[in-house]
Protein backbone atom coordinates (compact mmCIF):
# COMPACT_ATOMS: atom_id res chain seq x y z
CA UNK A 1 0.00 0.00 0.00
CA UNK A 2 1.33 3.63 -1.04
CA UNK A 3 0.60 6.71 1.15
CA UNK A 4 0.53 10.42 0.49
CA UNK A 5 -0.02 11.97 3.59
CA UNK A 6 1.64 15.22 5.97
CA UNK A 7 1.92 13.69 9.20
CA UNK A 8 2.82 16.12 12.66
CA UNK A 9 4.86 15.39 15.78
CA UNK A 10 6.43 17.43 18.55
CA UNK A 11 8.90 15.52 21.03
CA UNK A 12 7.34 13.66 24.05
CA UNK A 13 10.45 15.12 26.33
CA UNK A 14 9.32 18.72 25.38
CA UNK A 15 5.34 18.34 24.73
CA UNK A 16 2.99 16.11 26.92
CA UNK A 17 0.27 14.78 25.54
CA UNK A 18 -2.37 16.89 27.48
CA UNK A 19 -0.26 20.16 26.46
CA UNK A 20 -0.56 18.56 22.81
CA UNK A 21 -4.42 17.98 22.50
CA UNK A 22 -4.86 21.37 24.32
CA UNK A 23 -3.01 23.12 21.68
CA UNK A 24 -4.33 21.27 18.81
CA UNK A 25 -7.45 22.35 20.36
CA UNK A 26 -6.46 26.51 20.56
CA UNK A 27 -5.38 26.58 17.20
CA UNK A 28 -8.59 24.51 15.19
CA UNK A 29 -10.64 26.90 17.00
CA UNK A 30 -8.44 29.89 16.14
CA UNK A 31 -8.58 28.71 12.33
CA UNK A 32 -12.45 28.85 12.29
CA UNK A 33 -12.88 31.83 13.37
CA UNK A 34 -10.21 32.85 10.54
CA UNK A 35 -11.58 30.78 8.07
CA UNK A 36 -15.10 32.64 8.76
CA UNK A 37 -14.98 35.40 6.64
CA UNK A 38 -13.92 33.75 3.52
CA UNK A 39 -16.28 30.58 3.73
CA UNK A 40 -19.43 30.55 2.78
CA UNK A 41 -19.91 27.27 5.51
CA UNK A 42 -17.66 26.35 8.05
CA UNK A 43 -16.58 22.34 8.44
CA UNK A 44 -18.97 20.87 10.83
CA UNK A 45 -16.37 18.65 12.00
CA UNK A 46 -12.45 17.96 12.81
CA UNK A 47 -10.62 14.26 13.91
CA UNK A 48 -7.28 14.55 15.31
CA UNK A 49 -5.57 10.61 14.66
CA UNK A 50 -2.78 10.62 17.16
CA UNK A 51 -0.13 7.59 18.36
CA UNK A 52 -1.02 6.06 21.62
CA UNK A 53 1.13 7.08 24.73
CA UNK A 54 3.08 4.21 24.73
CA UNK A 55 4.27 4.35 20.59
CA UNK A 56 4.93 8.07 21.60
CA UNK A 57 7.60 7.31 24.53
CA UNK A 58 8.99 4.31 22.37
CA UNK A 59 9.80 6.82 19.59
CA UNK A 60 10.46 10.17 20.96
CA UNK A 61 7.54 11.98 18.98
CA UNK A 62 3.97 12.71 19.37
CA UNK A 63 2.49 12.06 15.60
CA UNK A 64 -0.72 13.54 14.75
CA UNK A 65 -2.82 14.35 11.62
CA UNK A 66 -5.73 16.57 11.50
CA UNK A 67 -8.80 16.10 9.18
CA UNK A 68 -11.29 18.71 8.66
CA UNK A 69 -14.57 17.34 6.44
CA UNK A 70 -14.53 18.74 3.30
CA UNK A 71 -11.46 20.99 3.44
CA UNK A 72 -7.67 20.96 2.83
CA UNK A 73 -4.93 23.74 2.94
CA UNK A 74 -1.22 23.51 2.07
CA UNK A 75 -0.02 25.39 5.28
CA UNK A 76 -0.55 24.46 8.86
CA UNK A 77 -3.08 25.18 11.24
CA UNK A 78 -0.26 26.50 13.47
CA UNK A 79 0.78 28.70 10.34
CA UNK A 80 -2.51 30.34 10.65
CA UNK A 81 -2.52 30.91 14.24
CA UNK A 82 0.82 33.14 13.63
CA UNK A 83 3.39 30.27 13.72
CA UNK A 84 2.76 28.68 17.25
CA UNK A 85 5.35 28.08 20.15
CA UNK A 86 5.32 24.34 19.89
CA UNK A 87 8.62 22.65 19.10
CA UNK A 88 6.59 21.05 15.67
CA UNK A 89 7.71 18.28 13.34
CA UNK A 90 5.97 18.10 10.16
CA UNK A 91 6.48 15.13 7.74
CA UNK A 92 5.47 15.12 3.94
CA UNK A 93 5.05 11.59 2.52
CA UNK A 94 4.75 10.83 -0.86
CA UNK A 95 5.98 7.01 -1.31
CA UNK A 96 4.29 6.54 -4.55
CA UNK A 97 6.26 9.36 -6.43
CA UNK A 98 8.92 8.80 -4.09
CA UNK A 99 8.62 12.72 -2.75
CA UNK A 100 9.23 13.93 1.13
CA UNK A 101 10.05 16.73 3.23
CA UNK A 102 11.06 17.20 6.60
CA UNK A 103 10.82 20.58 8.54
CA UNK A 104 11.28 21.54 12.14
CA UNK A 105 9.69 24.84 13.87
CA UNK A 106 10.94 25.52 17.33
CA UNK A 107 13.79 22.91 17.47
CA UNK A 108 15.86 23.56 18.63
CA UNK A 109 15.03 26.99 19.75
CA UNK A 110 13.72 29.57 17.68
CA UNK A 111 15.90 27.51 15.03
CA UNK A 112 14.18 25.61 11.81
CA UNK A 113 15.35 22.76 9.36
CA UNK A 114 14.00 21.86 6.18
CA UNK A 115 15.37 18.93 4.07
CA UNK A 116 13.33 17.72 0.80
CA UNK A 117 14.17 14.79 -1.42
CA UNK A 118 13.15 13.94 -4.97
CA UNK A 119 14.11 10.07 -5.46
CA UNK A 120 17.75 10.54 -4.39
CA UNK A 121 18.16 14.11 -5.42
CA UNK A 122 18.19 16.33 -2.00
CA UNK A 123 17.66 19.96 -1.53
CA UNK A 124 17.02 22.45 1.66
CA UNK A 125 19.25 22.53 4.95
CA UNK A 126 21.89 19.74 3.62
CA UNK A 127 25.03 20.72 4.97
CA UNK A 128 23.34 20.51 8.46
CA UNK A 129 22.92 16.62 7.54
CA UNK A 130 26.88 16.01 7.43
CA UNK A 131 27.38 13.85 10.12
CA UNK A 132 24.35 11.58 9.19
CA UNK A 133 25.26 8.29 7.02
CA UNK A 134 23.56 7.93 4.07
CA UNK A 135 24.16 5.88 0.40
CA UNK A 136 24.05 9.43 -1.36
CA UNK A 137 25.95 11.33 0.71
CA UNK A 138 29.20 12.76 -0.66
CA UNK A 139 27.21 13.10 -4.20
CA UNK A 140 26.04 16.48 -5.93
CA UNK A 141 22.94 16.13 -7.66
CA UNK A 142 24.25 16.57 -10.69
CA UNK A 143 26.56 13.76 -9.89
CA UNK A 144 23.91 11.63 -9.24
CA UNK A 145 21.83 12.67 -12.69
CA UNK A 146 25.05 11.36 -14.44
CA UNK A 147 25.10 8.21 -12.66
CA UNK A 148 21.40 7.60 -13.66
CA UNK A 149 22.20 8.33 -16.88
CA UNK A 150 24.94 5.28 -17.29
CA UNK A 151 24.01 1.50 -17.40
CA UNK A 152 24.08 -0.37 -14.34
CA UNK A 153 27.22 -2.43 -15.43
CA UNK A 154 29.46 0.58 -15.60
CA UNK A 155 28.31 1.78 -12.05
CA UNK A 156 30.82 1.05 -8.76
CA UNK A 157 29.18 -0.60 -5.75
CA UNK A 158 28.86 3.35 -4.04
CA UNK A 159 27.37 4.66 -7.52
CA UNK A 160 24.84 1.91 -7.69
CA UNK A 161 23.85 2.74 -3.62
CA UNK A 162 23.77 6.22 -4.17
CA UNK A 163 20.88 5.72 -7.03
CA UNK A 164 19.27 2.56 -6.25
CA UNK A 165 19.62 2.46 -2.50
CA UNK A 166 19.08 6.14 -1.52
CA UNK A 167 17.87 7.79 1.67
CA UNK A 168 14.94 10.10 2.13
CA UNK A 169 14.88 13.58 3.68
CA UNK A 170 12.63 12.21 6.39
CA UNK A 171 14.62 9.30 7.05
CA UNK A 172 17.86 11.40 6.68
CA UNK A 173 16.33 13.79 9.40
CA UNK A 174 14.85 10.96 11.70
CA UNK A 175 18.21 9.61 12.02
CA UNK A 176 20.31 12.89 13.33
CA UNK A 177 17.26 14.29 14.86
CA UNK A 178 15.01 11.42 16.32
CA UNK A 179 17.44 8.06 15.98
CA UNK A 180 14.32 6.10 18.29
CA UNK A 181 11.74 7.08 15.11
CA UNK A 182 13.49 5.60 11.95
CA UNK A 183 11.37 4.10 9.82
CA UNK A 184 8.07 4.71 8.29
CA UNK A 185 5.90 3.92 12.26
CA UNK A 186 4.52 7.48 11.84
CA UNK A 187 2.32 6.24 8.79
CA UNK A 188 0.76 3.59 11.47
CA UNK A 189 -1.74 6.59 13.12
CA UNK A 190 -3.39 6.67 9.72
CA UNK A 191 -4.47 3.40 10.36
CA UNK A 192 -6.32 4.14 13.53
CA UNK A 193 -9.87 2.89 13.80
CA UNK A 194 -10.60 5.45 16.43
CA UNK A 195 -9.73 9.24 16.08
CA UNK A 196 -8.10 10.37 19.53
CA UNK A 197 -10.23 13.62 19.12
CA UNK A 198 -13.28 14.76 17.85
CA UNK A 199 -14.61 18.32 16.93
CA UNK A 200 -18.08 18.95 16.14
CA UNK A 201 -21.29 20.94 16.27
CA UNK A 202 -22.75 23.17 14.45
CA UNK A 203 -20.18 25.15 12.55
CA UNK A 204 -17.54 23.21 13.82
CA UNK A 205 -18.38 25.66 17.41
CA UNK A 206 -18.07 22.83 19.70
CA UNK A 207 -15.09 21.04 20.95
CA UNK A 208 -14.88 17.86 22.77
CA UNK A 209 -12.38 15.49 23.36
CA UNK A 210 -14.67 12.32 23.32
CA UNK A 211 -12.87 9.84 21.29
CA UNK A 212 -15.59 8.69 18.11
CA UNK A 213 -14.67 5.65 15.14
CA UNK A 214 -12.91 7.60 12.42
CA UNK A 215 -14.76 8.92 9.61
CA UNK A 216 -14.46 6.40 6.40
CA UNK A 217 -13.20 9.50 4.30
CA UNK A 218 -11.36 11.10 7.03
CA UNK A 219 -9.30 13.58 5.19
CA UNK A 220 -5.81 15.04 5.83
CA UNK A 221 -5.89 19.26 6.90
CA UNK A 222 -2.38 19.21 4.57
CA UNK A 223 -1.47 18.61 1.43
CA UNK A 224 0.91 15.67 0.68
CA UNK A 225 2.28 17.24 -1.86
CA UNK A 226 5.12 19.74 -1.59
CA UNK A 227 3.84 23.26 -2.59
CA UNK A 228 5.49 25.42 -5.31
CA UNK A 229 7.42 27.33 -2.77
CA UNK A 230 8.90 24.32 -1.57
CA UNK A 231 10.16 23.07 -4.83
CA UNK A 232 11.74 26.50 -5.42
CA UNK A 233 13.21 26.29 -2.12
CA UNK A 234 14.89 23.32 -2.81
CA UNK A 235 16.27 24.31 -6.11
CA UNK A 236 14.96 20.50 -7.48
CA UNK A 237 13.05 20.27 -10.54
CA UNK A 238 9.43 20.71 -9.91
CA UNK A 239 7.27 17.70 -11.00
CA UNK A 240 3.73 17.69 -11.79
CA UNK A 241 1.48 14.77 -10.89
Amino acid sequence: MSYKSCILAVPTERVSAEELLQAIRAELARHFEQMAPVLKQLPTAAHVLMNSPEEAEACGLRFFAVGIDGYKTERSFFDYAGGGALPLVKIQHDDQHGIYLFETHHLPAKRSTWLMSDGPYLGGHVKKFAAVDYAQKGYTNEDLQRLNRKTEDTLTGAEYRAVAEYSNAVQIALRKYFPRAVGTGYLDILRNETAMMGFGGEGGSELSDVAVPRPQEWSNLIYSAPSKADWKKAKLRRRVY
